[in-house]
């Protein structure tokens, strides 16, 4: 019978937070093999920063605790206590088997500086980008048809971190929930890697705080798009003025006057505005403000800064703002596939590290995703990656069993077809088919 509370209603779990309980998976000699040549260098190559910063080389250095909270991720192991238990009894990745307690990670963590971490995914983005660059782009036709006119498109968006688990003594006393506080990404769409990442512990942070941080980092050339949330005129100007367009959401209360208009039409508006009621408030270069009627006959709206409609036609527009939602999917893999809506503890620096520890191990799934899209002949936008994390699993039983093949070699193989590393194509009624008439 379901638990009850003493109102007597029935307790609604949150699964997506519920503490695991899995055993560790499997892993193979491959793909450790994998990880410790991509990163182990680069967490080697910052322990003079780690000793600039006044810590001393202990059982539990900075090239360790990587290790440790790469496998502690990776192998989906439920927690620090049993993680400890794991590494009393063997290798996880470049540490040998030590026994430390549970205190004394969880002390760690707390700790070890989180910036560090930022800055080995600093260091090995570059590589992931690099190797992304030499394989077919994910989106390549809406890519392609951008590209006489723009280099680049990135989409930007934040997303709330779960509620942490009451451990610490400051926290033991407080009864309303506690998040984790607020992650903000930029996704690169060709490539689908982060090509910066933000956290903040404070979860209720105004999205649009983010705009200063981001504008300076957005080179020319480059369309960004991001959530009405994030919507401030400055920032449109400041886009504009630095040969960079925006692609949004429509403001529903939004105040403006037409400058020009480049279709008119019952179902399609095309429109060179200027918003702002005041002058004081008023967005300085004008705006185009496009419109469609779907088949329900109800208008959607949406905006960019990009004003000539031949280097950007409305279609483009709004086939673009469609693809805002991966890094939506983005934020989903590192939640419920990498477990980040289980926290580990309640500090912000083990919730930093644990951030950071998931952010660098996204990275490398989405280059075995690529790898894994070019082996198969697909677009690497088709290939599941949920489904090819799971399969790691049946691949460490197949290498018990004496396969020699590598891990992309193996998948490939048409008779594992059945794992679903391809994603179905499904036909879904496209927005402007009409719907059926009701006798």
């Amino acid at each position: 019978m379901p638990r009850r509370r003493k109102s007597g209603r029935p307790v609604e779990l949150e699964r997506d937070h519920a503490r695991p309980r899995t055993v560790p998976a499997p892993t193979t000699a491959e793909l450790d093999a994998h990880l410790e040549l991509l990163i182990y260098p680069a967490a080697f190559g910052l322990r003079d920063r780690y000793r600039a910063m006044g810590y001393r080389e202990r059982i539990l250095s900075l090239p360790v605790m990587v290790g440790i909270l790469l496998r502690l991720v990776w192998r989906q192991i439920a927690s620090v206590s049993e993680l400890s238990r794991v590494l009393a009894r063997e290798s996880l990745l470049w540490v040998d088997p030590t026994e430390i307690s549970q205190q004394a990670l969880s002390a760690r963590l707390d700790v070890l500086p989180a910036e560090l971490f930022a800055l080995l995914w600093d260091e090995i983005r570059p590589e992931l980008q690099q190797r992304a660059a030499q394989r077919p782009t994910s989106h390549a036709a809406l890519l392609d048809e951008l590209a006489p006119h723009y280099e680049r498109v990135w989409v930007l968006d934040s997303s709330r971190l779960e509620a942490v688990f009451k451990k610490t003594q400051a926290l033991r006393g407080v009864t309303s929930t506690v998040l984790g506080g607020t992650l903000t990404a930029v996704l690169d769409l060709a490539s689908h890697l982060p090509v910066q990442v933000w956290l903040d512990d404070d979860a209720k942070v105004n999205d649009r705080q983010i705009l200063d941080k981001l504008a300076p980092l957005v080179p020319k050339q480059t369309i960004l798009l991001l959530d009405r949330g994030f919507s401030r005129y400055s920032f449109f100007d400041t886009l504009t003025e630095s040969g960079s367009v925006l692609v949004s959401q429509w403001g529903t209360h939004w105040v403006f006057d037409v400058v020009q208009t480049h279709q008119c039409s019952p179902t399609e508006i095309d429109q060179v505005v200027r918003v702002g009621k005041y002058r004081s408030s008023r967005c300085h270069h004008p705006i185009r403000r496009i419109g469609h009627m779907d088949a329900a006959g109800v208008w959607h709206y949406w905006v960019t800064t990009e004003l000539d409609p031949a280097r950007l036609p409305a279609e483009q527009v709004i086939a673009l703002y469609a693809q805002r939602w991966r890094i939506e999917e983005a934020f989903l893999q590192c939640k419920r596939l990498l477990n980040l809506s289980y926290l580990w503890g309640s500090s912000v620096n083990a919730i930093a590290l644990q951030v950071w520890t998931t952010v660098l191990l996204y990275g490398v799934l989405v280059d075995l995703c690529g790898e894994a899209a070019m082996a198969l002949a697909v677009p690497p936008e088709r290939i599941s990656m949920e489904m090819l994390y799971r399969s790691l699993y049946h691949y460490a039983g197949a290498v018990q069993r004496g396969e020699r093949r590598g891990f992309i070699a193996w998948v490939s193989d048409p008779r594992h077809v059945d794992l679903g590393i391809v994603k179905r194509q499904r036909t879904r009624p496209t927005p402007d088919r009409a719907r059926p008439e009701v006798a």
